[in-house]
């Protein structure tokens, strides 16, 4: 009954080692998807800044398109001055823009970075937990196949004397 207890237990940690595993490799999938999910955004981002880049370097093109058509026509300084303020103003904003979408995506690299090296550190913990158990339920299955065979040996031995007995 003991043997049986113990291989009982034996298959029973076996499995909710294996049930670890399960769990170990979901953890790891999922942590793996939130990567996935961070570059994305990443790529977001810089899509988004090169596309407020090219704004900003169209607004500066126009700009100076209008700056040498306004004085090459000749137009009053007082249209010139409203004109030039008026762009400075959409490149203030254009950069402003660049600047803060640059800003976004270093905080999403760090972050991303950082996720990373705490996925890093939880996959190694991990993979630590799970050599263990491994380990562990090798050790109790090779003790359980010891007993098995130190019972199998007592019971020879029982029939044997038995055996003896009756030939007697």
């Amino acid at each position: 009954a003991s043997f049986r207890y113990e291989l009982e237990l034996a298959q029973k940690q076996l499995g909710d080692a294996e049930g670890n595993t399960k769990l170990l490799t979901n953890d790891l999938e999922a942590y793996q998807s939130r990567i996935e999910a961070a570059d994305n955004f990443i790529e977001s981002i810089s899509a988004q800044l090169n596309t407020a880049e090219k704004e900003r370097d169209k607004l500066s093109e126009e700009m100076s398109a209008r700056l040498d058509e306004m004085i090459m026509q000749k137009q009053n300084e007082v249209e010139m001055a409203e004109r030039i303020e008026s762009l400075a103003t959409e490149i203030d904003h254009a950069n402003e823009k660049c600047t803060f979408l640059s800003t976004e995506l270093n905080d999403v690299k760090e972050a991303a970075n950082q996720m990373q090296e705490q996925l890093s550190s939880k996959i190694k913990s991990l993979e630590k937990v799970l050599i263990e158990s491994k380990d562990e339920s090798a050790a109790k299955v090779k003790k359980l196949e010891t007993v098995q065979k130190s019972l199998a040996l007592k019971l020879k031995a029982s029939f044997a004397s038995k055996g003896t007995r009756e030939n007697m």
